[in-house]
Order: C-alpha cells, then sequence, then structure tokens
C-alpha cells in the first residue's frame, strides 16, 4: 500500500533512468533477501520473497518494453513473452534445484518453472511459422518430456500440473483435428493436411504413451502406468477411425450411435472381466472413450437451454399454449439416445466391482444416472418443441415416479436416493419451465404442491422426519406461490396481491400452530409465512403508505395471537410487536407528521419500563426484554437522522447512542450496549463519509495501508483483543 502511494505521488516526476533505476534497486533487493532468507531455512518467507521477484521480473520486462529498453519495443509481443518465459522457466529451475541445500522443496520456484514452461510452449507455437496442425503435436511431445524430466528431477510440484496441461493439450488437439475430418471436405481432409495430422498425433500418442507407462512402472506407479497405456492407444485407435470411418461422409446418426455405443460397450467390457492389470486399463480407457458422447450431451444441453431461455421471453406475459422453439436441426431421437446412452454407461459404471466397494463411489454414480434421466426426459421434451404445460406436466409425472422409488425402496440406501434425488431434480425442472406463462405457471405449481403433500404424508408416517420438513415445506412454498400466481392471472394488481399474500400468510401461520401438527411441519410453514408476508410487503410498497401500514398491522396482529395463543411460539410475539411498531410509524409518515418521536416515544418509554420491570422480577431474564423499547425509542429517529446527520434530531440520537452504549456497558447488559454501539457507529460512519469524500484520494488510501501494515505487524496482539473483547461481549446478561 505504502509503494501504490509512491507511485501514485512521485512517479511521474521520475524519469526513465531513475524509473529503471528503481525497479532494478527493487528486483535485486527483493532477489537478496529472499537468497538471504533461503540460506536462513526460513521456509514461508522464502516462498514469499521469491514469489514477489518473480512479480517483479515480470513487472520489469512488461516496463523495459514500453519504455523501449534494450530495444525490446522492436520485438513483436510474441518473441518477449517467449524469451521472458524462457529465462522464467530456466531461472526457476536452477532456484528450485539449488534450494536444496537448505530447503527440501520451494513451492514458488516449481510454480514459476511451471509458468515458464506452458506460456513458452504458447508463444513458441505463435512464433514459430509452422502450421499449428503440426506444431501443436511437437508442443503436446514436450510437454511429456517435460514432465518426465521433472519427475526424474524429483520436482512432483511442477511435474503434476505440466503433465495435466500436456494432457489438456492432448485432448485439444485431437478434439480440434477430429472436428476438422469429420465436418471437412473429402479432398481437403487431406491436401490441408487434417487427416495425416490426426494420424501423425495418434502414432505419437502411442510412442508417448509407452515411454510414460515404462517411466511409471519403474517408480511403482502400476495403476498410472496402465492409464498411460489405455489412452495412448484409446487415441491411436480413435484417429485411424475417425479417419478411415467417420471421414468419409459418414451421416451424423451412425456417429451418434458409434460415439454411444464405444463408451457403452467399454463399461461393459470392464464390468465383465475382472483381471487386475487388465481390467484397469479398459476402465481408464472409459474416459477418454466417453469424451464424444459428453460433448453430444452438451450439445442437446445447450439446445434445450436456449429453448427454455425463449419460453422465458416476455416473463410472465406469455399465454397458456406457448411452445418451445429450439434451433435443432437433426433428429429428435438422437438427443434422447446421447442422453439415455450417457446414464447406461453410468449405470453400468456404478456395477464395477472397484465401485461397488467404495460407497461414496457408487452413490454418486448412481445420483448421476438419476439425474441424466431427468434432465434426458426434459431435454426431449424441449427439442420436440411441445408446449410448455404439456412438458412440466410430465415432469411432473417423472417426479412422482422418483418419489414412489425413494418410498417403496426404503432401506435400499442407493435406489431410494436416486428416487428422491430424481424427484427434486424433476419437480424444480418442473417448476421453473413455465415462468415465461402465468396461467401455466399457476397450474403447474398447484399441481406441484399436491404431489408434494402426498410425498410429505408418505414420508411422515414412515418416520423420516427431516425428509417430512423439506417435504412439508415445499408443499407450503408451492402452494403460495400457485394461489399468488392465480391472483395474478385474475387480473387483481397490486393491492389484490398485496391482500392475497397477506391473507394466505394468516393462514399459514394459523395452520402452523394447530396443536395436531407435527413439529417436523411447523417451522418450515412459519418460514414459509414470513417470505409470504415479505411478498406482501413488497407488493404493498407499490400502492401507497397507508395500505402497507394496514398490511404490516394484519401481519403483527397475526404473529402476536399466535404468540399469545402458544407458550412455545413466544418468539412469534416479539416480531409480531416489531410489525405492529413499524406499522405505527408507517402511518404517522403517511399522515405527514413530520415529528413521529412524539407519538412513538411514549409507548416505547412504556416498553423499556415494562422490560426493566420483568427483568427485575425475573432474574434469570436476558437483557433481550429491553429490545422492543429501545427499537421503538430509537429506530423510529434513524432515517432522519440518516439523511440530515447535523441536525438536532441527529445530535439527539448520537447522544442517545453513547448514552445506550455507556448504561450497557456500565450495568453489564447486552442489549443496550449492542444497540448503542451499532447506532453510534453507523451515525459515525454517516458523519464521517463526506470528510473523507473530500479529501485526495491517496490519502484514505494511505491511511488504511498504515493501519493493515500496523495491524499485520501486532497481529498476534490484535487477535487477543478481538477475543478478549468477545469474551467480555458474551459475559453480558
Amino acid at each position: 500500500m505504502a509503494g501504490l502511494v509512491f507511485v501514485a505521488v512521485g512517479w511521474g516526476s521520475l524519469g526513465l533512468t531513475g524509473r529503471t533505476l528503481c525497479l532494478v534497486t527493487l528486483t535485486v533487493a527483493v532477489g537478496g533477501a529472499a537468497a538471504w532468507v533461503t540460506t536462513r531455512r526460513l521456509r514461508a518467507s522464502a516462498e514469499a520473497l521469491w514469489t514477489v521477484f518473480g512479480l517483479l521480473a515480470a513487472v520489469d520486462v512488461g516496463a523495459g518494453r514500453s519504455a523501449g529498453v534494450l530495444g525490446l519495443d522492436v520485438l513483436d509481443t510474441d518473441v518477449v513473452v517467449l524469451l521472458f518465459s524462457s529465462l522464467l522457466a530456466l531461472g526457476s529451475l536452477v532456484v528450485a534445484l539449488g534450494v536444496r541445500r537448505w530447503l527440501v522443496r520451494l513451492v514458488a520456484a516449481e510454480i514459476g518453472l511451471v509458468i515458464g514452461l506452458v506460456t513458452g510452449v504458447i508463444a513458441a507455437l505463435a512464433v514459430l511459422p509452422v502450421d499449428l496442425r503440426w506444431t501443436s503435436t511437437v508442443a503436446v511431445a514436450g510437454l511429456v518430456l517435460a514432465t518426465l524430466g521433472l519427475v526424474r528431477l524429483r520436482l512432483p510440484v511442477a511435474a503434476w500440473p505440466v503433465g495435466l496441461c500436456s494432457v489438456g493439450a492432448l485432448v485439444l488437439t485431437t478434439g480440434v483435428l477430429a472436428t476438422a475430418v469429420t465436418l471437412g471436405e473429402a479432398d481437403d481432409r487431406w491436401r490441408q493436411g487434417d487427416a495425416p495430422a490426426l494420424l501423425l498425433l495418434g502414432a505419437v500418442t502411442l510412442g508417448l504413451a509407452v515411454v510414460v507407462a515404462q517411466a511409471l512402472a519403474a517408480r511403482g506407479r502400476t495403476g498410472l502406468a496402465l492409464l498411460a497405456q489405455a489412452g495412448g492407444g484409446l487415441v491411436a485407435t480413435a484417429s485411424l477411425v475417425v479417419v478411415a470411418l467417420l471421414g468419409q461422409g459418414v451421416p451424423i446418426e451412425v456417429a451418434t450411435l458409434t460415439w454411444c455405443l464405444v463408451p457403452l460397450v467399454t463399461a461393459c467390457v470392464g464390468a465383465r472381466f475382472t483381471t487386475p492389470g487388465w481390467s484397469t486399463g479398459v476402465r481408464a480407457a472409459l474416459v477418454p472413450a466417453a469424451l464424444p458422447l459428453v460433448g453430444a450431451v452438451l450439445a442437446g444441453a445447450g439446445a434445450a437451454v436456449l429453448g427454455v431461455t425463449r419460453s422465458w421471453l416476455p416473463g410472465w406475459e406469455r399465454d397458456v399454449s406457448v411452445r418451445f422453439t429450439t434451433d435443432w436441426s437433426g433428429p429428435v431421437w438422437l438427443v434422447a439416445a446421447v442422453w439415455f446412452g450417457a446414464a447406461a454407461v453410468l449405470a453400468v459404471v456404478a456395477c464395477w466391482p472397484p465401485v461397488v466397494r467404495a460407497a461414496a463411489v457408487r452413490t454418486a454414480a448412481w445420483l448421476a444416472v438419476a439425474l441424466l434421466l431427468v434432465l434426458g426426459v426434459a431435454v426431449v421434451g424441449v427439442v420436440l418443441e411441445a408446449p410448455v404445460l404439456v412438458v412440466a406436466l410430465v415432469m411432473l409425472l417423472v417426479a412422482g415416479a422418483g418419489a414412489l422409488l425413494g418410498v417403496v425402496r426404503h432401506g435400499h440406501g442407493d435406489l431410494a436416493l436416486a428416487g428422491a434425488c430424481a424427484a427434486a431434480v424433476a419437480t424444480a425442472v418442473a417448476v421453473l419451465l413455465p415462468l415465461g406463462s402465468a396461467p401455466a405457471a399457476a397450474a403447474v405449481w398447484c399441481v406441484a404442491s399436491v404431489l408434494a403433500a402426498l410425498v410429505t404424508v408418505a414420508v411422515l408416517s414412515d418416520g423420516r422426519r427431516d425428509l417430512g420438513a423439506l417435504a412439508g415445506g415445499a408443499t407450503a412454498a408451492l402452494a403460495v406461490a400457485g394461489i399468488l400466481a392465480w391472483v395474478d392471472v385474475a387480473g387483481a394488481g397490486s393491492r389484490g396481491g398485496a391482500l392475497a399474500a397477506v391473507a394466505v400468510a394468516v393462514v399459514l401461520l394459523a395452520l402452523a400452530s394447530l396443536p395436531g401438527l407435527s413439529r417436523a411441519l411447523r417451522v418450515p410453514w412459519e418460514v414459509v409465512a414470513g417470505l409470504t408476508a415479505c411478498v406482501s410487503l413488497v407488493e404493498a410498497s407499490d400502492t401507497s403508505l397507508g395500505w402497507l401500514s394496514l398490511c404490516l398491522t394484519v401481519l403483527g396482529a397475526a404473529a402476536v395471537g399466535v404468540g399469545l395463543l402458544r407458550r412455545d411460539r413466544r418468539p412469534n410475539a416479539v416480531g409480531g410487536s416489531a410489525l405492529l411498531g413499524l406499522a405505527y410509524v408507517t402511518r404517522l409518515v403517511a399522515s405527514d407528521i413530520g415529528v413521529v418521536e412524539a407519538y412513538t416515544m411514549p409507548f416505547g418509554l412504556l416498553l423499556l419500563v415494562a422490560g426493566v420491570v420483568r427483568m427485575v422480577t425475573d432474574p434469570r431474564r436476558s437483557s433481550s426484554a429491553l429490545l422492543p423499547g429501545l427499537g421503538l425509542v430509537l429506530l423510529p429517529s434513524l432515517p432522519g437522522a440518516l439523511v440530515d446527520p447535523t441536525s438536532l434530531r441527529g445530535l439527539l440520537l448520537a447522544l442517545a447512542g453513547v448514552v445506550a452504549l455507556a448504561a450497557g456497558a456500565i450495568v453489564r447488559q447486552k442489549a443496550p450496549f449492542l444497540v448503542g454501539a451499532a447506532l453510534t457507529t453507523l451515525l459515525a460512519l454517516r458523519w464521517a463519509g463526506p470528510l473523507v469524500g473530500d479529501l485526495p484520494w491517496w490519502i484514505p488510501l494511505g491511511t488504511v495501508g498504515l493501519v493493515l501494515l500496523l495491524a499485520g505487524a501486532t497481529w498476534e496482539a490484535r487477535v487477543r483483543d478481538a477475543r478478549a473483547a468477545v469474551s467480555y461481549v458474551r459475559g453480558l446478561r
């Protein structure tokens, strides 16, 4: 932060020589400090300083090029990046090997080596005047060989990222060349070099796989060796298949079926044979074999997302007959084939012996199967360009089937969990699909609430209270959403919507307080009632303050009534009292009364006295009994004080906050202490805001930097002070 302030103030007055000397001196100083702390075996400081040294070196090169130092401005950007990446990789390698005398490993140097190698390869591809079809293969081979070298030099932190980059580059290059061969014309494939480049890539990958597998086997990494062999063989085989079959103008239907059958057959072979070495290689080969299928699944998902997005626009204004529209030009059965084919592949994988033995992996596989099946039905319906209402109702049928499976197969963990997951996802999709049409949404949400109610009854009768609470909350939320949607369809307007939301919230709150209601449903229904009350207040705020006050009064009275009738729902009475107080203040504002404190202060003082009496008569009572009185005394003045903090109202409110803070600290009461602290802090920030805004921007920035520097230098003491403050607040009554 201090350096940033210096740059902002004094950097512009320095010439080229001064700036160069500053940067070079700073870089050399940081490098020397990094070397010194390394010899002192200070691991954390060495990591930090070597990282800063590398960043400063990058800044030096960038600044030198922009200033024309050493003719760097004449060179192309790619050449400069290549030179700097080479120096960074070489320097990081020297540092990583040289520090072993003092430290076991320097992660910053290995990360710098990774950055230098990867950016150097990318820059070399841009600099070399050779077609990327050929240089990309060389780049993949270079990254693989660099990974082997890093492994031999015992630099694992650098070896893993470079190895992953080589695998990613291989997958990307193979995909690009295979796509070019598949979609290109018969003559262009050979004349432009797509097919020969793909064959060369397959041959090189096979040779590299053999070398890598031997190196890994020599180190005891048998599993990775088998994975390398399987991957290399698959890339080579896929290259031949693409050039020989898909590159000859084969229809997309044949290509899609090939993408589905190859991973399915591979998965079946991996499930059938259990020879340790060979079966492991086959199972590892499923990962690259399934990549075309994954791409086809994503293509269908993209078309479905586009169709759903179009059906949402304009939002909430379409009629009930709205249909999906997509840009999908192929046969619809291809979408079903890839989605359900992917589900079949995952189902077979879930039956592999290693997966069966790993419970978490097996469960994740069955959940993925359920997810693909449910979303596959939705994607097919969207691509078919069916009516939105029909697709949403079909998804509710799928949700019912999943819920039935979850209830019937209770005790069979994976199937029951997959059914519950399918029901939840299908319901969510059905709820979201008709957002562009109010009538369709109202119908779907009401049907979904009935389905959720049936599930709630089933799971509660089976004794599963946690699932019953979730299903009960979903039932209430969907029912409320459906009712409010029908009110909107009827054209009730903002006032009608607010009145309907208030009525629904009151009814739901009353139902939640019934004596015979299951305890698992009580809290979810109260939460939904609170959210519905918020919706009603938002709707009422668009009308008038008088209407808003009416809604607040009804909601507050209902909450207070429930709190008085039910001993275990007393917190509702506190919330309802706050709503009634807010309704009172809102009515005063609506009546154009300037000094609202004259009407709120007497009631606030009465509540404050009542709270004090309650605390005196019940010594075990906490200071939360003072909150209603404090709120009604102090909060009505806060909006006016924030608008004009230097007015008499603002000064008196600040004084009241200080008094509450001091009183809470003296008598050790938590409620006045926290209220006074929050109020004083808020008003202090409001007073200081305009003053800080008028200062030059670097003064607040420098002050913040100095404060952060001091806090960092005395970090342990500040943590100790913070813990003491938290302990003090917790010790208050």
